[in-house]
């Protein structure tokens, strides 16, 4: 639909430019249309946000379909969309790092607890290790005396 509907052929690309913490600020070139879902046979009550959107520097392609109001901006819908990255990126290092999958309670309170508990000791080890960072010389190459 992105790459045929006139509402999409008939627009420039807009560019989003997402500023991050530890690289350069990330480029995209948006395209978005409101558009309504067909919802068993019939149409929906109101329009929903088509998103296209391209990395400038990468040439990721990326198209969404959030369920934000017509009123929401674009630019906001596009940053929450890159920044879910983060979101999935902790889970899977609390997943593989620090025993987020070990959980064997039957409790959404005891879960929240032990994810908050593994989310404090991601916290307590990124704090440290950039420390440590800032400690070491050779800009942080390691060489046989410093392994010993």
């Amino acid at each position: 639909m992105v790459r045929q509907s006139p509402a999409f052929l008939s627009q420039a690309w807009r560019k989003v430019t997402l500023s991050r913490q530890t690289l350069g600020p990330q480029v995209w070139e948006v395209k978005a249309a409101q558009v309504w879902q067909v919802q068993g046979e019939d149409w929906s009550q109101r329009t929903y946000w088509l998103i296209w959107a391209r990395n400038v520097t990468t040439g990721k392609r990326s198209t969404s379909c959030p369920t934000r109001p017509a009123t929401a901006k674009v630019a906001t819908l596009v940053r929450v969309r890159v920044r879910r990255w983060n979101v999935e990126h902790g889970f899977r290092v609390g997943k593989s790092e620090l025993g987020f999958t070990h959980y064997e309670g039957r409790s959404y309170t005891g879960l929240m607890r032990h994810q908050v508990l593994c989310l404090l000791m991601l916290t307590f080890v990124a704090e440290h290790t950039q420390r440590l960072r800032g400690e070491k010389s050779g800009g942080g190459r390691w060489s046989r005396s410093a392994v010993r």
